[in-house]
């Protein structure tokens, strides 16, 4: 593999000479394969660079913290996993004369703990029903901006099943569903009757009646039709969708965060299933406490469980559930 030409296709690197440089000497012994994901990463890596205008080997622990929040980390493994990379690359800096061992020392001295504070929220679950609708058109104009897609309808597959999980259908549910069970602005399922609110009703139904995707090469649009399909979500080669291209799909579309800028709200948001569904979970969790005055965390912990599932009785309401929700509630609310 060429690296630096590789590196090209990818504007965000910060001082692609040398990471060019690391990925020949550190990665050398790698298949091409397993060297573009690095390459990826530094990528992502490098908006963060941009943003605070000098490179990785010259980061303190303050700017460490702040790369390990902010960066589109979505496929890149557990933080673990990232800091290992990191550390890898300043240890190649440091051997190389480049940068100072404290600056090595400060991520070598980092741990997780300096990164669970509420930014997590920031850059994971949403607020509310309006966040979420927000955070798909930002992902959206961004992508037309950039002409990744023609319009907005290129991503309504994408979109709609951001809907469906808030409306906290399972992946099981949103497979199976067909356009036959959405009547009088609800949902028709097997064991309950879910209404669909106005503000993304409408959206809803103009995924039911689209029936191609667009999509941007070499300067023309082109067109692919969606299998003739009775569901819902469709895909332009299977008939139904499986869970599993489901959990796939959002994957995919997770990933387009990573192209908003840092300065945006929604940068680097996370749309998998379990992010939204519990955000889902979480606002409905306050709405009830505001609504009949009731502070879980007076409760005790068995009472805090009981009262949920009283009044969440679809739900799976687990006490590991709860801290979580009080630190979303706390970043959210503040209380």
């Amino acid at each position: 593999m060429n690296v630096r030409e590789y590196m090209n296709k990818y504007p965000s690197i910060y001082d692609p000479d040398t990471k060019a440089l690391f990925i020949e000497d550190f990665c050398g012994h790698l298949s091409d394969r397993e060297i573009i994901p690095n390459i990826r990463i530094f990528n992502q890596i490098g908006k963060t660079e941009h943003f605070i205008e000098k490179d990785l080997d010259s980061f303190n622990l303050q700017d460490f913290v702040f790369l390990f929040e902010h960066c589109g980390w979505v496929s890149y493994g557990t933080f673990a996993t990232r800091k290992s990379f990191v550390e890898s690359y300043l240890d190649w800096s440091f051997q190389n004369g480049k940068t100072e061992y404290k600056n090595f020392e400060a991520v070598q001295l980092m741990t997780n703990k300096d990164i669970t504070g509420t930014l997590v929220y920031t850059v994971s679950h949403f607020q509310d029903l309006d966040d979420l609708i927000a955070a798909n058109k930002a992902v959206i104009d961004n992508e037309i901006k950039s002409q990744s897609v023609p319009e907005k309808s290129s991503l309504i597959m994408q979109e709609t099943l951001t809907y469906l999980i808030w409306l906290r259908l399972s992946i099981d549910e949103i497979a199976e569903l067909k356009y036959t069970d959405i009547k009088d602005q609800k949902i028709i399922l097997k064991d309950r009757i879910v209404e669909i609110p106005d503000s993304i009703y409408h959206t809803i139904q103009e995924c039911i009646k689209i029936d191609e995707f667009l999509y941007y090469l070499r300067n023309r649009v082109i067109p692919r039709k969606y299998m003739a399909s009775p569901c819902v979500i469709r895909s332009t080669q299977i008939e139904k969708m499986t869970p599993t291209a489901l959990r796939q799909l959002l994957v995919k579309y997770s990933m387009l965060s990573e192209k908003l800028p840092l300065s945006s709200k929604f940068y680097n948001k996370d749309f998998r299933y379990n992010t939204i569904y519990r955000s889902s979970l979480y606002s409905d969790f306050y709405e009830y406490e505001y609504d009949n005055n009731v502070k879980l965390d007076k409760l005790m912990t068995h009472l805090r469980v009981e009262t949920l599932a009283l009044a969440f009785p679809n739900e799976d309401i687990t006490s590991s559930m709860i801290p979580d929700y009080f630190r979303w509630r706390s970043f959210y609310y503040g209380g």
